[in-house]
């Protein structure tokens, strides 16, 4: 079980090298290391999201756990720990934080379609191996449409091997049968994205729009669409989808800088001055205060709005607006992180 789970792992990290082509530019290189904590932060939180959602067993999921910290704490001590793969600037770089469906548990799962004897079939993983099993699984998954995880093992397995067309095919079949699963719709966008070299069409934005109706909140539905409006010549809506995506972002979210900088380039390339930023951001806040005047009973609401209020320097009503959110929700992790950073701020 464990070497299918590095198997996994590996094919995670291929993933995440799979965004450097959607909008390549030069950047400054991080150290390895960070890139390595970021990489594996990630996996850690898909692999939260696949045991949450049923999608592996508790002993798969503590196996691989285990797995990721020790590449963790090992990723410190690599000699090259110092060099960093070059990411570059674009959305390659938002895909790794808010995007990667990192595969933790996604060979184990296989197991659990019932091929165990596939588990020694294979002692090192070179990429034959890999497709031979996922020609495998793609046979049995004929006989099995309505099977959620194995179209999810599929669509993921595909796209580790940079077959996008069929992994958008695969996850598309999984997110019909989910349609109540916010996080697998935009996963199905995104894979339509790297099948259409990184252009968001409409298929992508429908899927991305489906995910908010869902969770309106998700991530990385928001992000896209705002790179859905750049690339229709519409920057102002990007941007606008990016700054309500930044004041809801919690002050550890994993994107959080690199979103910053996406909207930075975005303001640059765009012409935006400061100064329009501000009065685009004191519009969303006007608004946003205005619809809780109407609706003080949403935390969510509150949060944002005090993280607003953050943004523009006003911490009497960023505190005012925290005041509310902590009625609602006493013991909220994000309502306290956010009071910590506040009270950082204003020492």
């Amino acid at each position: 079980m464990i070497l299918w789970i590095a198997l996994a792992l590996m094919t995670a990290a291929a993933a995440a090298l799979l965004c450097i082509p959607l909008l390549r530019r030069s950047g400054t290189a991080a150290p390895r290391a960070d890139y390595d904590r970021e990489v594996y932060r990630d996996q850690l939180a898909e692999l939260d999201r696949d045991a949450a959602r049923g999608l592996i067993g508790e002993s798969e999921t503590a196996a691989a756990r285990a797995e990721i910290a020790r590449r963790l704490i090992a990723s410190a001590d690599r000699p090259d720990a110092k060099t960093a793969p070059r990411l570059g600037s674009g959305s390659g770089r938002i895909v790794a934080a808010l995007a990667i469906a990192a595969p933790a548990a996604a060979l184990a799962l296989y197991l659990a379609l019932g091929a165990p004897e596939l588990a020694t079939r294979t002692t090192s993983g070179p990429p034959a191996d890999m497709a031979a099993l996922v020609a495998e699984l793609a046979e049995k998954m004929k006989d099995r449409p309505g099977d959620l995880r194995g179209w999810l093992l599929l669509g993921r397995s595909y796209r580790s091997l940079e077959r996008f067309d069929a992994a958008a095919d695969a996850l598309g079949h999984a997110s019909a049968l989910a349609p109540d699963d916010a996080a697998l719709a935009a996963e199905f966008g995104e894979v339509l994205i790297f099948a259409a070299d990184g252009r968001v069409g409409k298929e992508a934005r429908d899927a991305f729009e489906a995910a908010l109706r869902v969770d309106a909140k998700e991530p990385r539905a928001r992000y896209y669409l705002g790179l859905a409006d750049a690339q229709d010549g519409n920057p102002r809506g990007a941007l606008e989808r990016w700054l309500a995506l930044e004041a809801d972002s919690a002050p550890d979210a994993p994107w959080r800088a690199m979103l910053a900088e996406h909207i930075q380039q975005l303001q640059t390339e765009a012409g935006i001055t400061p100064e329009n930023r501000t009065a685009m951001i004191r519009g969303m806040v006007e608004r946003l205060a205005e619809r809780l005047e109407q609706q003080p009973d949403d935390a969510d609401g509150w949060l944002r709005l005090a993280r607003s209020y953050m943004v523009l320097g006003e911490a009497a009503k960023a505190k005012d607006a925290l005041a509310k959110a902590e009625r609602l929700r006493p013991d909220d992790a994000a309502v306290k992180a956010l009071a910590t950073e506040l009270d950082r701020q204003t020492k």
